[in-house]
């Protein structure tokens, strides 16, 4: 039998990388959410990277339009 591949949302890749960065140890969350330590790294990495962060093109124009929605 195969397992099933789970999704994580993107709110909750900041959550967990946030907790590891208040000083509390990636094994201990990954252990309290079930989730190999490597997969924390990797989010960590990104999340340090800025790729959490909107740096994507729909990102940015999503800021514009609620930049255009303010004005109006």
């Amino acid at each position: 039998m195969s397992k099933r591949r789970r999704k994580y949302t993107k709110d909750f890749k900041i959550e967990i990388v946030e907790s590891v960065l208040k000083g509390r140890s990636i094994l201990e969350v990954a252990k309290e959410n079930e989730i190999y330590p490597g997969l924390i790294t990797k989010w960590k990495r990104k999340y340090l990277s800025g790729e959490f962060h909107g740096s994507s093109a729909t990102d940015t124009e999503l800021r514009k339009l609620k930049l255009k929605i303010c004005e109006l």
